[in-house]
């Protein structure tokens, strides 16, 4: 990894980047199952780049920046998030530029056009400047209208400090389930976007008038770009509703060796959404009463805890990986068995903690709360248990024997969390598998009703699908 710039050409610090990435590539691991990159091709090796970001996830859109963009990126970030100490440290080794905002009352701090050269400064250097242009973290189902300040600092680089190759590149963060512990993510990088010889000539004229309308019309064709990698919902029954037809799609052949690829999910309710809005505006009845039948099959498929491929493919789907592959995981479940206990013993109560406190913050800070909470929790419980077998083993071996117990119960802690975690996921699946045999190898009323809404359902998206693909096709000739 190269030597990226820091902000108010402060030396450059690789180590300091590469220990931020580890960390964060860490303890995203342990809360997201999976975490894809798509796109890394695109992203310049070289050049000064800015890089837009949707904000829905709170300081997680930040660490998984961070931690999996192909370069280390310097954040513009809101001057009150350095209100919480704990966080301070990480902040300042990770070289984010406040962002003295006038509502945030912290005008005697710095102003707007403070945060901003400084930013154009990192931007000269070479370096990555993330910024989420929404302005704030949202548990909204599509992106909020863009602030103007990722355009005016844009343009103020490329005009005024003559900066050359700087390129705009909008990434797109999808949550399958983002407050939930074990689910996947996706980091997907588009194309990079420049200034228009236009815009530059605009904002370099001498009209404040001009000015204005070049960063206006800078700032639209982001939001463009941006929302189009989007899914751009209404509402979250709506997004609901397209996942769940995006997904019954998409399980036409069953392929029970690996899930689906988050990207490919993302990529078909994008186009699954486009054709919606067609159906919805031509036919608004049809779409009503389609709306109705998978909002009621979703409801009974989530009752019923079965997934929408194991009724597709039946018990074949159920059965889980193939049957070698499905021995070896059977036999490394067994044997991670006795290490899980260990470490479940060491970090449950750590974890119910975390739980327990992020559940009662806003849905779009849950997952910051449990990560980044975790980062001093569970050392700290580590810690107060080592003490704890310290204290008692001294009290009957000795002093030495008492430090050997505390500290190896800390090793032992740190040791067993990712084997804890694959017994748990494997657990997962197995239960899954086991409750799916009964219900569709027994072929059960719940079985064989959600079989019936399935095929009905199926049948009228096969029909829209031809029906809008035709009006496409229509289009273009």
């Amino acid at each position: 990894m190269i030597a990226e710039p820091r902000p108010g050409g402060a030396r450059a610090r690789p180590l300091t980047d590469r220990f931020l990435r580890w960390l964060g590539r860490l303890t995203l691991d342990a809360f997201y199952r999976r975490i894809e990159v798509v796109g890394a091709d695109r992203f310049p090796t070289d050049q000064p780049v800015i890089v837009l970001a949707n904000h829905s996830n709170s300081l997680v859109d930040g660490a998984v920046l961070t931690a999996f963009l192909p370069r280390m990126p310097r954040f513009l970030g809101a001057s009150t998030v350095w209100d919480y100490r704990p966080l301070r440290p990480f902040l300042n080794a990770a070289g984010v530029v406040p962002l003295f905002r006038r509502q945030d009352g912290r005008a005697h701090m710095g102003s707007l056009a403070d945060s901003f050269s400084s930013a154009s400064d990192l931007l000269e250097a070479g370096g990555v400047l993330a910024i989420f242009p929404e302005g704030i973290s949202h548990n909204n189902p599509r992106i909020l209208p863009l602030k103007t300040g990722a355009a005016r600092i844009a343009l103020e680089t490329e005009t005024r400090r003559g900066t050359s190759g700087l390129v705009i590149v909008p990434v797109c963060l999808t949550f399958e389930a983002k407050h939930r512990v074990r689910s996947r993510a996706l980091l997907e990088i588009g194309d990079p976007a420049q200034m228009t010889t236009e815009e530059i000539a605009a904002f370099r004229s001498d009209s404040r008038q001009d000015r204005v309308t070049a960063v206006r019309a800078l700032t639209s064709r982001l939001h463009d770009r941006l929302d189009a990698m989007t899914p751009g919902h209404e509402s979250w029954e709506e997004a609901r509703l397209v996942a769940r037809a995006a997904e019954m799609i998409g399980n036409t052949e069953p392929d029970p060796a690996r899930a689906e690829a988050l990207f490919d999910i993302a990529e078909r309710r994008r186009g699954i959404h486009d054709g919606y809005l067609w159906v919805q505006k031509m036919q608004p009845a049809r779409t009503e009463a389609l709306r109705r039948q998978i909002s009621d099959y979703d409801r009974a498929l989530r009752r019923s805890g079965l997934r929408d491929d194991q009724i597709a493919h039946g018990v074949a789907s159920a059965g889980g990986p193939a049957r070698k592959g499905r021995k070896r995981t059977i036999a490394k479940t067994a044997l991670l068995a006795p290490v899980a206990l260990v470490g479940l013993a060491l970090n449950l109560l750590p974890f119910w903690v975390l739980r327990s406190l992020s559940r009662r913050k806003d849905l779009d800070k849950r997952s910051t709360w449990s990560i980044f909470a975790g980062i001093f929790v569970y050392p700290m419980f580590w810690v107060l248990t080592g003490l704890i077998a310290g204290v008692l083993s001294a009290s009957i071996w000795g002093a030495a024997v008492g430090w050997t117990c505390g500290i190896a119960i800390i090793l032992i802690a740190l040791g067993t969390g990712r084997p804890t975690l694959t017994f748990l996921d494997n657990i997962a699946v197995f239960l899954g598998e086991a409750r799916a045999r009964v219900l569709l190898g027994g072929r059960s009323q719940t079985a064989k009703q959600l079989t019936t809404q399935r095929a009905r359902i199926q049948a009228e998206l096969s029909t829209l699908s031809q029906e809008y693909a035709a009006y496409r096709e229509q289009l273009n000739t």
